[in-house]
């Protein structure tokens, strides 16, 4: 397992062994219009959370050029993807985050909101960062978002390319991979146990998308 370290390489998640079912569920999404309308309202609403999210871990108002980047662009993912509905239907009601016009929105949802709850608490138990708890929050949470999202996005845009769709979401790929280099710097120059934690919490992040994949299994059944 290759570790992120100077050279900013994408870490191997120990539990990405799902690719073949994660294009099975994708193929069968992008074949219908409707399902994969609701597929890409729910990426854009997980980015409208993300983005959200920088801003409520920041306290005393420390908000950085950097940080506002990270959360302009993963605002500007969410209206890019929204803007893509509109290539597959032109149902109006996709406008808006209903969850009747996402797929699997709630396991979405607590798959963010646990994401957040188990780094939070891990890093409760680690007292060098009790004065930059907040940062070192946004730090870890944003990296294994962007590993997995560096995953995700890579199967389906192979799918999409697969089956010439006009949906396109190479721009948001080098968006992450370049959010994904750059919490790797952070955590390179703030923690020094990064491997250990890092190990950790993909490893946990992995038991939470893994809940989200069955759940998404089961809502094509």
């Amino acid at each position: 397992m290759n570790f992120v370290k100077e050279n900013n390489e994408l870490i191997e998640n120990p539990l990405n062994q799902m690719n073949e079912r994660l294009e099975k569920v994708l193929t069968k999404i992008i074949a219908d219009h409707n399902s994969h309308a609701k597929w890409i309202n729910l990426l854009s609403y997980l980015e409208f959370i993300g983005s959200r999210k920088i801003f409520k871990t920041q306290k005393n108002g420390f908000i950085s050029e950097e940080l506002l980047k990270h959360a302009s662009d993963e605002a500007r993912h969410a209206l890019i993807l929204k803007q893509m509905i509109g290539k597959i239907t032109e149902n109006e009601n996709f406008q808006y985050y209903d969850s009747k016009y996402m797929i699997n929105a709630y396991s979405g949802f607590r798959y963010i909101q646990n994401l957040d709850s188990m780094v939070k608490k891990q890093l409760l138990k680690i007292s060098a960062f009790k004065e930059d708890f907040s940062y070192m929050c946004y730090v870890y949470v944003s990296y294994v978002i962007e590993v997995r999202a560096n995953w995700l996005y890579a199967i389906y845009s192979g799918l999409l390319s697969k089956t010439g769709s006009n949906v396109n979401v190479s721009a948001i790929i080098s968006d992450e991979v370049r959010h994904l280099d750059d919490m790797t710097c952070e955590i390179g120059k703030l923690d020094p146990n990064s491997e250990s934690n890092i190990v950790y919490f993909l490893n946990k992040e992995g038991l939470l998308f893994e809940r989200f994949l069955c759940n998404l299994e089961k809502s094509l059944n």
